[in-house]
């Protein structure tokens, strides 16, 4: 279930930002035990390159990321 989450999440988010250039929108799979490291690298203006373990582990497991970057 998380696994369909992240991929169309992911695949909104890009058609997103493709249709419009104001905003720049950036999805972050986050679970309790990430909670206190994002917003930590949010108030250190890290976020945009912050990933969770569980999007990591999600990634790993079925790939998303490839097959994402070639959208």
């Amino acid at each position: 279930e998380n696994k369909a989450k992240l991929k169309y999440a992911r695949q909104h988010f890009n058609r997103l930002n493709k249709l419009q250039s104001e905003y720049r929108y950036y999805l972050k799979f986050l679970s309790p035990s990430s909670y206190d490291l994002f917003f930590q690298e949010l108030r250190e203006g890290k976020y945009k390159t912050f990933k969770s373990n569980i999007e990591t582990d999600l990634e790993q497991f079925n790939g998303i990321y490839e097959n994402l970057k070639g959208e």
